[in-house]
């Protein structure tokens, strides 16, 4: 079933897409979203691909950049309030979620959807994999050429060249550009 035929179907979508706003480059491809808003504030590179089942939200005054032969694979969940951006090779699973969004509640007599949330810049940087199931948490910087392993909860800097563990969510090992190997932490 998959092969050209949904590719052409996604293409013609992802060209559609950029009459109505979307600036995107191609060649590139979208499987069909479930939700989507924002996307006059969307800056697509050319070979993106992403696979259906997305749920993304772009604020009015917020930005979403994404680079370069970046993939993404089926039912990513993007919320972006202030600025994300996605640097090209990036290769994310099915199931992520990214935002950087802070939802606020320090009024405890108030539902959270109705305080003010805060933002904070979240960046992936070149050529990262991040894991089946992953979530990357506002602020956070993922390092070029870093893996973010299944399951993970990432919220802060993950260093260039790491492999971040799911169960203990933490560097188990980083590659030195020294001395051109991979070392255990």
């Amino acid at each position: 079933m998959y092969g050209v035929s949904y590719k052409f179907f996604w293409t013609i979508r992802a060209i559609i897409y950029k009459i109505i706003g979307l600036d995107i480059n191609f060649p590139s491809y979208i499987g069909k979203p479930i939700f989507l808003v924002g996307i006059k504030n969307i800056k697509i590179g050319s070979k993106f691909r992403i696979f259906p089942g997305a749920r993304i939200e772009i604020k009015k005054k917020a930005n979403l950049v994404i680079e370069d032969d970046v993939s993404i694979a089926q039912n990513l969940h993007l919320t972006c309030g202030k600025k994300i951006v996605i640097k090209k090779g990036a290769c994310i699973a099915p199931n992520v979620c990214i935002t950087d969004t802070i939802h606020n509640y320090k009024n405890i007599k108030k539902n959270i959807l109705k305080q003010k949330d805060k933002y904070k810049v979240t960046i992936i940087k070149e050529n990262v994999f991040i894991g089946f199931g992953a979530i990357i948490d506002a602020g956070s910087i993922i390092g070029k050429n870093s893996v973010i392993g299944s399951n993970v909860y990432v919220k802060g800097i993950v260093p260039d060249h790491s492999v971040v563990q799911s169960s203990k969510n933490k560097i188990i090992k980083k590659y030195n550009t020294i001395q051109k190997k991979w070392i255990n932490n």
